[in-house]
């Protein structure tokens, strides 16, 4: 479902995706503020909005898609990992980056949330 957040027309959308239920009946949903060029008309906004909601849409269907900030760096850089191995890199790639990610990255911030880590810290 998509609806605008504002009706100032400054090119905020809100999109609401169903995930199912839940075993006790609750159903469950995934929300998303997207923003486009508040200078185009409300259909141009709409047709932008409706290419990203159903790439989010079909990420979202694959479980590409997680709350920042509930996981730790461990967490994500596993699941990096998984995806990078997807790609069938060559074996001493795989090896590299992980030793790298263990090393110099895990080892310092690996029990810290995403959310919670300062942008400095990040920084190459």
């Amino acid at each position: 479902m998509l609806t605008r957040r504002d009706d100032d027309d400054n090119g905020v959308w809100r999109a609401y995706v169903s995930k199912g239920f839940e075993p006790n009946g609750k159903r469950t949903r995934s929300t998303h503020t997207f923003y486009v060029n508040a200078a185009k008309t409300i259909n141009a906004q709409e047709h932008d909005i409706r290419k990203q909601v159903t790439q989010w849409e079909s990420d979202i269907l694959r479980g590409r898609v997680t709350t920042a900030g509930k996981i730790t760096l461990r967490q994500l850089s596993a699941e990096w990992m998984e995806d990078y191995k997807r790609g069938n890199p060559a074996p001493i790639s795989v090896k590299r980056n992980s030793d790298m990610l263990s090393s110099r990255f895990i080892h310092q911030l690996g029990n810290s949330r995403c959310g919670n880590t300062p942008g400095s810290l990040c920084q190459a």
